[in-house]
């Protein structure tokens, strides 16, 4: 049965005195709890990941897990976010001169993939797609709103997502499958593997470009 994640209603009241909690006495706490989570999502997915084990992990008790994250689900929802720096490497690649995009997105993604960064966060996505809707709405998102949203004006939506799908589908492969094929591949020779196909598909849904103003 298909899971969704709500995330919780916090409010504060700056006029009200504030008792320093758990969580103060563990600033780190939350970052280690987020990569334990990252790891244990990855690794045997949301099903198989609990909250005891993401807290062993971690090297904190279990309770301060519930701290800073209501639930499961709520755990799950935040380490779907990826660190800025990733962003920013994809949206950059999406920002290149049109012929230059099929490499530069190959490329750029799979360095999501191989970062200890953002690769974590992708698998521990991909791994849970199919049991929870929180992972199959943040990859919906980071398709409409992410890439087909900034490759919207030059190539068709469906070249987008034919083109996503091949560099989802290889990810798989390579990364939570690990078929020897693709697993024995350098970064740049997988990269380079995937570079042909991905240019094929956005090429056939290229948008032509507005024609030039006559002058006057």
């Amino acid at each position: 049965m298909r899971r969704r994640a709500y995330p919780a209603d916090v409010t504060t009241d700056a006029s009200t005195p504030r008792r320093r909690g758990r969580g103060e006495k563990f600033p780190g706490g939350r970052d280690a709890i987020l990569a334990a989570a990252r790891d244990q999502f990855a690794e045997r997915g949301f099903a198989g990941a609990t909250i005891r084990g993401i807290a062993q992990a971690a090297g904190v008790d279990p309770k301060l897990v519930m701290h800073f994250f209501s639930s499961k689900d709520d755990l799950f929802a935040a380490s779907l976010e990826l660190p800025v720096e990733g962003l920013r490497a994809l949206l950059g690649a999406l920002q290149a001169p049109v012929d230059e995009v099929p490499e530069r997105l190959t490329r750029a993604y799979v360095e999501m993939w191989e970062s200890p960064l953002t690769g974590p966060q992708v698998r521990a996505m991909l791994m849970s797609i199919a049991t929870t809707d929180s992972a199959a709405d943040a990859l919906r998102t980071a398709f409409e709103q992410r890439i087909a949203g900034a490759l919207g004006d030059r190539f068709e939506p469906v070249a987008v997502v034919t083109a996503m799908s091949q560099l989802l589908g290889a990810a798989l492969i390579r990364y939570v499958v690990r078929m020897p094929a693709f697993d024995a591949l350098t970064r740049d020779e997988f990269t380079a593997q995937l570079v042909p196909s991905v240019a094929a598909s956005l090429e056939r849904g290229r948008v032509a470009p507005p024609p030039a103003a006559r002058p006057a």
